[in-house]
């Protein structure tokens, strides 16, 4: 809520300067508006709204903040004194001039924007022309260039053609020799003779030629040697040698070379084989690939599939227990009820899976399935007995378990009897279960009071029901339920105190993680998982089931209600928005209850 903020003025024909003490809230704190007659200046906690008697100019206006202290000057859109500072009219009258003076901000912003944006457009189109002449300019230059070069290389071309016409024949041949030098075959001929001669006149020194003996004037040729028909006359000669001597060449008749036909040898090729019975291509792959995350415990049962291509992680019952076992023992247990299952399915007689999923069942809080898969499991063992060299111990497990999910359900008396099946099952280890047994029968007492303390609190008894509750949390102090009706109780006999602190004490119970099924850090993959029977807290459901949750947002909505009537409104909304973060989506009459509590308490907080 703001506190109207205090100011000073002064004016002339031209302007209003206002003054406004800060009163110590930093620069980037206030947030100043400014329209035809309204002026708005915001420093928290601080609020100034002014409507004024003219019109000022907001364009034109300016502010200076210094020794925290706001200066402002107002241009006036028409000179002339006001004599004071603010318009006084009706309230019709004062809303009317600020709807106008938004309305004709509005515009004027509208109208600068469109200045804006039309300027940009036109430096955008003086840019582009201005990058087009730049881009002609180029372009003028290098065909400049071009024919600059052009005419050079005709000029030299002319010059050359000028040359050649007043030059005879042999003073060409001559020229061109005296440039290029003698033939390429005369200076590799020239170089075996400076070497050492030629091999074929090795020895014969009275024949060996000299280079000295070639004259250059024998290199020049006449004019009649130069003559193109004497050089055409050669080149037919030659050509007719060479034709007539390819047609007198016999036929190659030689067949020795010839290699021997190869032995036929039969090559085995062998394909990958394919879970799908449709060709693989690239653009199903990632479809195939999900249809295979999303239905691996059914691929051995679909007839449409190819069941030979299953890999190991899909077909070996022993494999994926093991690694059910190494999901379980790193606490991955979704991963490892994925692994039991397939395993359980690739071979419905793996028992030791089908406990150990109930196992995993039984730690994520869901009891049902964990019942379920134990009294699968003890059903194939009376059908198939002798089965396990260990029977015994086997079955005493599963009724442990299903001992320990009654008892998540609130089934304490079944709970009682599963527990007492399996010390029946192994008299010699019946001292590990007698702990657990006697805890049973405390919870189940206190369970029996607890419904007795309700039945007299339903029928408006408070008194008779908070002395059954108390016997029933003196039974088993761990016992939230009894806890956290008993605070229902206290609410309404108006003990909000009280209430307060059983709240609290169920909270604190709910609040540790009860160790429903532990286990030994050492198996192997033929052996069911080692379970110890040790039972942290009979009476307080698994961390994740939905009675548990229901417990903790019981406890924090009750104990928002009470701190509201101690007067900590604040504590009492954040008790409420945790209850509001715990309700069931479903559940959507609840979670408006609750945020109504919270917007009434946020009023009163005002």
């Amino acid at each position: 809520m703001h506190i109207k903020g205090t100011f000073s003025w002064s004016e002339t024909l031209a302007d209003v300067s206002l003054s406004i003490p800060l009163k110590g809230a930093s620069a980037k704190s206030v947030d100043i508006f400014v329209a035809e007659t309204i002026l708005k200046v915001s420093y928290p906690p601080f609020l100034l709204d002014l409507n004024l008697s003219g019109a000022v100019s907001d364009a034109s206006s300016n502010a200076l903040m210094k020794e925290g202290v706001l200066t402002m000057r107002l241009k006036k859109s028409v000179a002339g004194l006001w004599n004071r500072l603010l318009f006084d009219g009706t309230a019709a009258e004062v809303n009317e001039r600020r709807i106008r003076a938004f309305t004709h901000r509005e515009k004027r912003i509208e109208e600068q924007h469109k200045n804006a944006k039309k300027k940009r457009a036109e430096e955008e189109r003086m840019t582009l022309r201005m990058q087009m002449d730049l881009d002609q300019s180029e372009r003028q230059t290098i065909e400049q260039l071009k024919e600059e070069e052009k005419k050079s290389a005709e000029d030299e071309v002319y010059q050359t053609i000028q040359e050649l016409q007043c030059c005879t024949p042999g003073q060409i041949h001559e020229q061109h020799l005296t440039s290029n030098g003698p033939p390429k075959s005369m200076q590799g001929k020239k170089e075996e003779i400076e070497e050492g001669g030629d091999p074929r006149t090795e020895g014969k020194r009275d024949t060996h030629i000299s280079s000295n003996l070639i004259s250059p004037v024998d290199l020049k040729l006449s004019e009649e040697d130069y003559d193109s028909s004497n050089f055409q006359e050669s080149e037919n000669i030659a050509s007719s040698g060479i034709s007539e001597q390819r047609s007198t060449r016999p036929p190659r008749t030689d067949t020795s070379k010839v290699p021997k036909p190869r032995q036929l040898v039969r090559v085995t090729v062998k394909h990958t084989p394919r879970l799908f019975k449709t060709p693989s291509r690239e653009s199903t792959a990632k479809q195939e690939q999900e249809f295979i995350t999303k239905n691996r415990p059914f691929l051995r049962t679909n007839k449409l599939l190819n069941k030979d291509a299953l890999d190991i992680s899909q077909a070996d019952p022993v494999w994926l227990k093991k690694k059910g076992d190494d999901f379980y023992m790193s606490g991955d247990f979704r991963s490892a009820i994925n692994a039991y299952s397939t395993a359980f399915e690739a071979d419905n007689s793996a028992i030791q899976a089908l406990s150990n999923r109930a196992a995993c069942y039984l730690q994520i809080g869901e009891s049902t399935q964990c019942l379920s898969d134990c009294e699968r499991a003890l059903q194939y063992l009376s059908a198939n007995p002798s089965q396990f060299p260990d029977q015994s111990k086997f079955e005493s497990k599963l009724h442990v378990r299903i001992g320990t999910s009654k008892c998540n359900l609130g089934d304490y008396p079944g709970a009682l009897q599963a527990f007492e099946r399996a010390k029946a099952l192994v008299p010699t280890d019946s001292n590990n279960l007698l702990h657990e047994i006697e805890s049973i029968k405390r919870v189940r007492e206190a369970c029996c009071l607890k419904k007795q303390a309700d039945t007299k609190f339903n029928d408006g008894d408070i008194f008779q029901a908070l002395s059954l509750y108390g016997k029933s949390v003196t039974t088993d102090p761990s016992y939230p339920d009894a806890l956290i009706n008993r605070s229902a109780c206290y609410l309404a006999a108006g003990n909000v105190q009280q209430c307060v602190e059983d709240c609290t004490s169920a909270m604190h119970i709910l609040s540790h993680k009860g160790k429903s099924d532990g286990d030994d850090s050492k198996h192997s993959a033929g052996q069911e998982l080692k379970t110890s029977s040790t039972i942290f807290q009979v009476s307080v459901p698994p961390p994740g089931s939905s009675r548990r949750r229901k417990m903790v947002m019981a406890s924090f909505c009750r104990r928002g209600a009470a701190k509201a009537q101690l007067g900590d409104f604040r504590g009492s909304i954040t008790d409420l928005r945790s209850a509001l973060g715990l309700v069931d989506p479903s559940d959507s009459k609840t979670a408006e209850s609750i945020r109504k509590d919270i917007k009434a308490l946020k009023g009163s907080l005002q």
